[in-house]
């Protein structure tokens, strides 16, 4: 499923393309509908060739470099999940220090209940190491290293 968005979210984006193009600006609705799917398929197809020559490439190229690439893709995985983590964190933590804040202030409504307010406790405690350790991690990569040229390539 999450390849099928990707791949529409894609096609969607290569038919905004063309649809920001002068000579489609210039098309009728039908020739529209004759010619737009012939573009989007030929741009589909030449996108997927070159998705095919550069992995072909790094195959060909040197082993290691390979490696450091795979190992670059998995970690930006990761820390885009952490990331996201972090952030649902977030969230949560304000929607229940906002419900606190509203029962101070108003004296009115629902209570944090003693799991919620654990909880908040818990979140604001693991907010503040993961911040604390993001402050303590120094730089991974050397600047205009090999490896570092090749992470900003990809």
């Amino acid at each position: 499923k999450y390849r099928q968005r990707r791949e529409a979210a894609i096609l969607e984006r290569c038919f905004d393309k063309l649809a920001s193009q002068k000579a489609f600006k210039q098309m009728s609705q039908s020739e529209i509908e004759v010619h737009a799917p012939l573009i989007i398929q030929a741009a589909w197809r030449a996108r997927q060739k070159r998705k095919q020559l550069r992995a072909l490439k790094m195959f060909q190229q040197d082993p290691e470099l390979f490696a450091a690439m795979r190992l670059q893709k998995h970690f930006k995985a990761w820390l885009a999940r952490s990331r996201a983590r972090l952030k649902r964190k977030r969230v949560e933590l304000a929607v229940l220090q906002q419900m606190e804040l509203r029962t101070m202030n108003e004296k009115v409504g629902p209570h944090l209940s003693a799991r919620e307010r654990r909880r908040m406790y818990q979140l604001q405690k693991e907010l503040r190491v993961a911040a604390k350790k993001r402050r303590q991690t120094q730089m991974l990569l050397r600047p205009n290293t090999r490896f570092s040229v090749i992470w900003k390539f990809i």
